[in-house]
């Protein structure tokens, strides 16, 4: 059984050094690959101190680019692969939990640990599929309309369950439902890819398992927090229309007229806050 693992970095110098470190403490013979996604600080010249294969893309690709870029070049030669962000370290046993779980069931293709933030508390990771209407209320004029957002029935994240959707910073993935077909669908960049990913599972009556006895530590956000708030709902807007259209199809047009004021208003509050945040930045 030959396992690798991927690690997504980005301007990450201050922490995938603890992210590599967890992997390699798992007790399990582990390649350990590193996709740094242009990064811009000093992650090159400290991924070249570490034991690690690095694959330097050297302009910003999406997430899903990314992934796939690399995960092509390596899958044909595992039997497993541990998808990683970079703000992540696994927990003891985390990956001999993952393995043992996905060992346990032909059928399963994707197993996602539980994921504790840094004030305990626990990331939502096995998730009911989006409807339409809960993307019309994030992004539209419905809230205002239609009174509370009623909240997705998510499954209990302390039990061992087999959800509609896993959205979690470190997946395992067994390779060879995947040898013939692209990992992620790159029509989606940074948002919704775990949901497009589990659907896509589904549909070809595949498993995924939520196993909340293996668990990681998530720096929640560190990547995105230094991104610009506007640009990051840009891209939420941007992958929000490209789901709506691969999967509520229908209701695109709907989805555009409704969303788009909204969208522009936001968008130029979040510019204001960015020019905000680098002047008192200075």
């Amino acid at each position: 059984m030959k396992c690798a693992a991927l690690v997504l970095n980005y301007n990450g110098e201050l922490i995938v050094g603890d992210c590599v470190d967890s992997l390699f403490s798992q007790g399990i013979d582990i390649d350990v690959y590193v996709i740094d996604n242009g990064s811009t600080d000093s992650s090159g010249t400290l991924l070249s101190t570490l034991e690690v294969t690095t694959c330097h893309l050297y302009l910003n690709q999406s997430f899903t680019s990314a992934y796939n870029t690399c995960y092509e070049r390596i899958k044909w030669y595992y039997d497993y692969t541990l998808l990683v962000s970079n703000d992540v370290s696994c927990n003891p046993s985390c990956l001999t939990k993952l393995l043992s779980r996905m060992s346990s069931d032909d059928s399963l293709a994707l197993v996602a640990p539980s994921s504790i933030r840094p004030d305990g508390s626990f990331d939502i990771i096995a998730k009911s599929r989006l409807r339409v209407i809960d993307l019309f209320r994030s992004y539209t004029i419905l809230p205002s309309i239609s009174g509370r957002s009623s909240s997705i029935r998510n499954p209990p994240q302390d039990i061992p369950c087999s959800p509609q959707v896993l959205q979690d910073s470190a997946l395992l993935i067994r390779n060879r439902h995947f040898l013939g077909t692209p990992l992620f669908d790159e029509r989606f960049h940074f948002y919704y890819t775990e949901d497009s990913l589990c659907n896509a599972i589904l549909e070809r009556g595949l498993r995924i398992f939520y196993e909340p006895s293996a668990s990681v530590n998530h720096l929640v956000s560190y990547s995105t927090e230094r991104l610009s708030l506007a640009w990051s709902y840009k891209q939420a807007y941007r992958d929000c229309i490209a789901f709506v259209s691969a999967y509520h199809g229908p209701y695109l047009f709907l989805f555009l007229l409704l969303s788009l004021p909204k969208f522009i208003c936001v968008y130029f509050f979040f510019l204001f806050k960015d020019q905000t945040r680098l002047l008192t930045s200075r």
